[in-house]
This record gives structure tokens, C-alpha cells and sequence, in this order.
């Protein structure tokens, strides 16, 4: 491919793996990518005028839009040098349309045409439908042209991201079909993300993590639904989600005053060792003491003993 859009997130265009969007104007990018939006469909002038600036197209729009399509056509010019694989192609008629496929390469166009795929049913989905899915989930970036403002792109960013979180419920429900509970997890945590109101997710998400033995994250995402429907939107939660919620939560309790009995019970056992060794201190001290008292009288006894043992007394001598 000599040219590639990416137009989610936000908006950027390489030529020949160089980057050349990031000094173009607001409206040079947002008629890129209206055109891209088109995917090689030509577009008429004045639908152009009418989406770009909301106007009829006169003579200060035709001037304007001229002058931003000449140098939209020249980029990728080197000096003398000219480009024989434009980024737009201007059919007779005036119409405008951005090249084929074989020398752009748009993201939303390959987004769009994986997106069929997630209308399959999951029984019926093959090993290679599930992987463009999954690259189709890689291409969203972000919102769609998130740094355009304009009425035509805020419709096409709600379809779209509408789309992403299709795809995603459709990894979620096929990988926890088959038992690939860490792909539920990562498919359910992007989904949520974006939309946190979907209740059929948070159990998918719970479920997964008590299958992978995860339990304080399962109780971490159970704590996340409450807080987005009954403190967010004021909702009641029933069903299954209640039931997950509530059976944690009574986990969690136990758990608390699991490891609370144990805490105090190491501390009352601290205690005791704190006493015996006080008891232990003393009763040496005590023994030290006896120990010191017995030598003293010793030694004070000592010079005597040793007096008498080297005077014995004399026999008398009989006359």
C-alpha cells in the first residue's frame, strides 16, 4: 500500500509509511475522511459543501474546496518529483472520490466489512471469523475522528462505536462458550469500558473470574455493577447479577471476620508470649540474684576455712 488512513482515534495519514496528517487542516482531514467514509464511492461537490460546512455550494465554496483539493492531490510531491498513485482521484464529472483499495489501505473500511461477521450465530462462527473479529476489535483505537466535531461525524462515531461494542458481546458469548475464560475477561473489561450498563456483561466478567479461581476480582467487578446501577443510574439489580453480588458479598463478610478472629487471636497470643517472657526475665533475675548472694557468703567464709586448714593446732609434748 503506498497510502493508509487511520481514521479512530484520532485522525492520521502515512505515505509510504511516513506520516503527513499531522499538519493538515481541520477540513483537509475531515474531507479525507468523508471520503474514506465513502470507501471509493464518488462524491458529488455539493454534498461535500453541504457536509464539510453546511452551506450550498456557490462561488466561495467552490474557490475554497478547489483550493483544498489541489493540495490534497499533491501530497506525497517531492520537488519535480510527482506521485502517480494520488490519494484522490476527480472523476469528469467533477465528483470526487478517494483511490482504491489497492493503493489505500483505510481502517474503516476493514472495520466495516468485519462487522457483518458478528451477525453469524456463534455456533456457527469458524476459526477464521473469529480472528478478523478480533483483529477488527485491534483497528478500534478509539472513538471515530474524536478531534471532528461536525454532525455527519458525531452519527457515524455513535454507529461505529455501536459496532465495537457488537463485536465485543460476540467475542464474549463465543469464548465463554468454549471455555476461554481469559479472553472473556479481556473482551467483557474493553466492553465495559466504553459501556458499563449492560448488565448481561458484569455477569459474564464475574463468572469468568471466579473460573479462573480470581475471587477478589470477581468481588472487585460485583462491587463495580452495584455502583453503576443502583448509585449511577438509580436501578435496581436483579437476576443472576444480584445473586452473584449478594453471594460475594456474604464471602467477602466471612472472610473479613475470618482474618479478623485470626488477627486478634495473634495478638492475644503476642501478649502471652509478652508476659511469659516478662515472668521468664524476672524468674532469671531472681536466679542471678540467689546465684550472687550464695557466692558472697562463700567468699566470705573462704579466708577462714583456708586460715585454719594452714594452722592446724600442735599436739602437746609430754614432758
Amino acid at each position: 500500500m503506498i497510502w493508509k488512513i487511520n481514521t479512530f482515534g484520532s485522525f492520521r495519514l502515512f505515505y509510504q509509511q511516513q506520516q503527513l496528517g499531522a499538519h493538515l487542516s481541520r477540513t483537509s482531514k475531515a474531507l479525507i475522511s468523508l471520503l474514506a467514509a465513502h470507501q471509493s464511492r464518488s462524491v458529488t461537490r455539493e454534498e461535500i459543501a453541504c457536509l464539510l460546512w453546511s452551506t450550498e455550494y456557490d462561488k466561495a465554496a467552490q474557490h475554497r474546496l478547489s483550493t483544498i483539493l489541489w493540495r490534497l492531490r499533491h501530497l506525497g510531491d517531492s520537488g519535480a518529483q510527482t506521485t502517480t498513485r494520488q490519494l484522490l482521484l476527480i472523476e469528469p464529472s467533477g465528483d470526487v472520490r478517494i483511490n482504491g483499495r489497492d493503493v489505500v489501505e483505510i481502517d474503516l473500511v476493514d472495520f466495516e466489512a468485519a462487522v457483518k461477521r458478528c451477525h453469524i450465530r456463534r455456533g456457527q462462527a469458524s476459526a477464521d471469523d473469529v480472528a478478523v473479529l478480533t483483529r477488527c476489535v485491534d483497528l478500534y483505537a478509539g472513538d471515530f475522528l474524536r478531534d471532528l466535531d461536525l454532525e455527519w461525524v458525531a452519527e457515524k462515531r455513535q454507529y461505529l462505536r455501536q459496532c465495537y461494542l457488537d463485536i465485543l458481546q460476540f467475542l464474549v458469548e463465543y469464548h465463554n462458550d468454549v471455555g476461554r475464560y481469559d479472553e472473556v475477561i479481556t473482551y467483557a473489561d474493553r466492553f465495559l469500558r466504553v459501556d458499563p450498563y449492560l448488565e448481561a456483561i458484569h455477569v459474564f466478567m464475574i463468572k469468568a473470574c471466579l473460573s479462573t479461581g480470581r475471587r477478589s476480582l470477581a468481588a472487585a467487578r460485583a462491587q463495580a455493577c452495584r455502583r453503576a446501577f443502583t448509585e449511577e443510574l438509580g436501578v435496581a439489580i436483579e437476576g443472576e447479577a444480584q445473586r452473584l453480588i449478594s453471594c460475594l458479598a456474604s464471602t467477602s463478610s466471612s472472610q473479613s471476620k475470618a482474618r479478623t478472629k485470626c488477627q486478634v487471636d495473634r495478638r492475644a497470643s503476642q501478649r502471652v508470649d509478652d508476659r511469659s517472657l516478662v515472668q521468664l526475665r524476672e524468674a532469671c533475675s531472681q536466679v542471678v540474684s540467689v546465684c550472687s548472694t550464695l557466692l558472697h557468703e562463700a567468699s566470705d567464709r573462704e579466708p577462714g576455712a583456708a586460715a585454719f586448714q594452714s594452722h592446724p593446732p600442735r599436739k602437746s609434748v609430754e614432758r
